[in-house]
C-alpha cells in the first residue's frame, strides 16, 4: 500500500516552507512569535549532541586499535582542512576585490551587540581554554564541540591501554549511540514545525528592506558561496574520485534543513547517521566529522576574508596587498577551532578587524544581514566536511558505495 503524499516528511518540509513564508509575509505580528517552534527542535536535536557524539568518538577511536591509526587519520584529516579552507580564504579575498563588494556607509549605527560580543576579542588563552576546558561537564552543557573531541579521543586512547578490561563499557557505549539515534529519529519528525517556526520568524523580523539595503554584499557571498559548492568541492571530489551529485543527492534533504536553521551543530547526530548509510565506516565518521566542524569551517573561511574587504571599500580603506597578505595569515589561524566560541563568526571578524585598523561600525553594518548570509554558510560548511569524511574514509579504505554497510556501521545506524 502507497504512502498518502501528504505524509511524506518531504512534503511536509515543502509545505512548511511555503506556509512559514506566507505568514511571515501576511501576519508578521503573529510570525514573530514562532521563533519558538524553531528553537524547540532545533534544542530537542541539541540535547542528542553529547549522549551520542561522545560515545561514537570513543567508539572510533576504540575500534581503530593502536595511536599509531589514530594519529595517521588526525594528521590525513588537519592536512586536507588546512589546504582546503586556505585555498577558499584566498578565493574569498580575490573576490572581494574582483567585485569591489561594498555598502552604504552606516551613519548612526548602535553598535553596542557587536561589542558586548566580542569584548573579550580572540587570544590564544581563549582558546587553549576552548580545547581543553576545567570542566568538562561545563564544556558539553555548551556543545563545545572541540572540547568533547578532545575529550574523547583522551578517553579512548585510555581504553585502548586497558585492552579487555574495559569491554562492558564499549558494549555500553554502542548501546547508548544506538539509542540516541533512535532518539534523533523521533525528533526528526518534528522538522517541518521547525522551518515553519523559522521562516515565519525571519522573514516577519527582517523583512526585505534590510536585505535590498545590502543586497550587493549580499549576492556576492552567494556567488562566492555557489562556486566553492559547486566548482571547487566538485574538483576536489573529481580529483579523489567522488561521485559529488550523488553525494548531494544523498544528503539534499539534511542540507535543506541546515539552511533555514542556520545550525550545522545541531544536525551532527543525523549527519553521522546518514554518512553510515551512505558507506563511510562509522570509525571514520565518528572521528573526522566532529573535527571537522573545529577546523574545517568552509562557508566562515569564505565569509571573513569577503567581510574584511567589504568594511575596508565601504570606508574607502585601500588595504595594500602586504595588509591582505596578513589578513589572510590571521584568518588561517582565527578560523581554526573556535567552534566552541558564542559568536565565533563575529568575533573572528571583529578581532581580525581590530587588528587591520578597520572600523567597528561596518562590521555591525553587516550583522543586519548576517542571518541569510548564514544559511549559505552552513550549507557549505556541511557540504565541505561531507565531503571531507568521505575523502578521508576512501583514504583509509573505508568507504563502500554501492553496497551493504560493514557490520561496524550496521551497528550504529541500526
Amino acid at each position: 500500500m502507497k504512502t498518502k503524499w501528504w505524509r511524506s516528511l518531504g512534503w511536509q518540509m515543502v509545505i512548511a516552507t511555503a506556509l512559514g513564508i506566507s505568514v511571515g509575509l501576511a501576519i508578521p505580528g503573529v510570525a514573530i512569535h514562532f521563533e519558538i517552534l524553531g528553537d524547540a527542535f532545533l534544542n530537542l536535536i541539541r540535547m542528542a549532541i553529547v549522549p551520542l557524539i561522545l560515545p561514537l568518538i570513543v567508539l572510533a577511536i576504540v575500534h581503530l586499535g593502536s595511536l599509531r591509526s589514530v594519529g595517521r587519520l588526525a594528521g590525513k584529516s588537519i592536512v586536507y582542512f588546512e589546504v582546503v579552507t586556505t585555498i577558499i580564504i584566498v578565493f574569498g579575498v580575490l573576490l572581494g576585490n574582483l567585485t569591489n563588494v561594498s555598502g552604504p556607509k552606516p551613519t548612526g549605527i548602535d553598535i553596542g551587540e557587536v561589542t558586548q560580543k566580542t569584548a573579550e576579542g580572540l587570544s590564544v588563552e581563549q582558546f587553549v581554554h576552548t580545547m581543553i576546558p576545567e570542566n568538562i561537564v561545563s564544556a558539553m552543557s555548551q556543545g563545545d564541540l572541540l572540547a568533547l573531541v578532545i575529550f574523547g579521543v583522551v578517553f579512548g586512547i585510555a581504553m585502548i591501554q586497558l585492552g579487555e578490561r574495559v569491554q562492558g563499557v564499549t558494549k555500553v557505549l554502542d548501546q547508548l549511540s544506538q539509542i540516541m539515534f533512535g532518539f534523533v529519529r523521533l525528533a526528526i519528525r518534528l522538522s517541518p514545525v521547525g522551518v515553519f517556526g523559522f521562516l515565519g520568524y525571519n522573514v516577519a523580523k527582517y523583512g526585505t528592506d534590510t536585505l535590498m539595503s545590502l543586497g550587493h554584499f549580499v549576492l556576492v557571498a552567494f556567488i562566492g558561496m555557489l562556486f566553492v559548492a559547486v566548482v571547487l568541492f566538485g574538483v576536489i571530489a573529481m580529483i579523489f574520485r567522488v561521485n559529488y551529485l550523488d553525494l548531494l543527492r544523498s544528503f539534499s534533504d539534511i542540507l535543506f534543513l541546515g539552511f533555514v536553521t542556520r545550525s550545522s551543530e545541531a544536525l551532527l547526530p543525523m549527519t553521522l547517521e546518514r554518512l553510515g548509510k551512505y558507506g563511510v565506516d562509522s570509525r571514520i565518521a565518528s572521528f573526522v566529522m566532529p573535527m571537522g566542524y573545529s577546523f574545517n569551517a568552509d562557508g566562515t573561511s569564505l565569509y571573513q576574508g569577503l567581510a574584511l574587504l567589504f568594511v575596508a571599500h565601504t570606508y574607502g580603506i585601500d588595504l595594500s596587498i602586504g595588509q591582505q597578505i596578513t589578513m589572510m595569515l590571521l584568518l588561517m589561524l582565527l578560523t581554526k577551532g573556535i567552534a566552541g566560541v558564542p559568536s565565533s563568526s563575529l568575533v573572528v571578524l571583529m578581532s581580525a578587524a581590530t587588528v587591520l585598523g578597520l572600523p567597528a561600525e561596518g562590521v555591525a553594518l553587516l550583522f543586519s544581514v548576517d542571518f541569510i548570509v548564514d544559511a549559505g554558510r552552513t550549507v557549505v560548511t556541511m557540504i565541505g566536511n561531507c565531503l571531507a569524511t568521505v575523502i578521508v574514509a576512501k583514504s583509509e579504505g573505508q568507504f563502500r558505495r554501492p553496497g551493504l554497510p560493514d557490520k561496524t556501521t550496521e551497528a550504529v545506524t541500526a
